[in-house]
């Protein structure tokens, strides 16, 4: 039975993008508000997010989780760096915004790159950190265990045990039901195609993936 914080998820959209915040719009069985941090467990496959906004409709709860601590709105005060690394600005960012920076994969020149003169400009840590990867030259997304990855995809071959239940080609969509957790995330190469978008759909106990193909060569 899929979850949030261990309470009965009755219906939930999860969209993640190959770039940028996943999001997920959950009907909860519960009358009890849900607030902060939350786990979402869809059959195993965890999702580490932070309640945005919800409450209480006709008994149940209704809310958005956005992936991570919910940090990315704050608004953050200039900064000015000279000849630091880009690690110590990407510190000082997460840190300001309570979120937590993936420095295991992210991709190593972009952590220990050398900043000669570089302005954080007034506003909020999100757009803070889009500008940084834009200096950097990486891609940056919030990955299901809610940390901030900073790469360029590569697409690597992912495996799942799946059956096929719409495709269509034109759109570069297809949709697929999972035999077990829904493993397949944006940024992979899944039965020969690349997934830039993968839209997660949960009703009651029935699973739905909808994977679209990349738009990058």
């Amino acid at each position: 039975m899929p979850t949030i914080n261990d309470i009965a998820i009755l219906r939930c959209r999860i969209e993640e993008p190959r770039v940028g915040i996943w999001t997920a719009d959950i009907e909860a069985d519960t009358a009890d508000d849900i607030t902060g941090a939350v786990t979402i467990d869809i059959d195993g496959e965890t999702f580490a997010g932070s309640v945005f906004r919800g409450g209480i409709e006709s008994g149940r709860w209704h809310g958005r989780v956005v992936g991570g601590a919910g940090g990315m709105a704050s608004r953050l005060p200039a900064k000015f760096y000279r000849v630091a690394l880009s690690r110590r600005a990407l510190d000082d960012l997460m840190t300001a915004a309570g979120e937590t920076l993936d420095t295991t994969n992210s991709l190593a020149a972009s952590l220990t790159y050398t900043l000669q003169r570089w302005h954080r400009r007034q506003g909020t840590a999100y757009s803070a950190l889009t500008m940084m990867a834009d200096e950097l030259g990486v891609d940056v997304r919030v990955q299901r265990d809610g940390s901030w990855l900073l790469a360029n995809a590569t697409f690597p071959e992912l495996e799942s045990e799946h059956t096929q239940i719409d495709a269509r080609p034109a759109a570069g969509m297809r949709t697929i039901a999972p035999a077990g957790p829904p493993a397949v995330g944006p940024g992979v190469t899944f039965s020969g195609e690349r997934i830039d978008y993968v839209t997660t759909i949960v009703t009651g106990s029935t699973i739905r993936q909808e994977l679209w193909s990349a738009r990058v060569a």
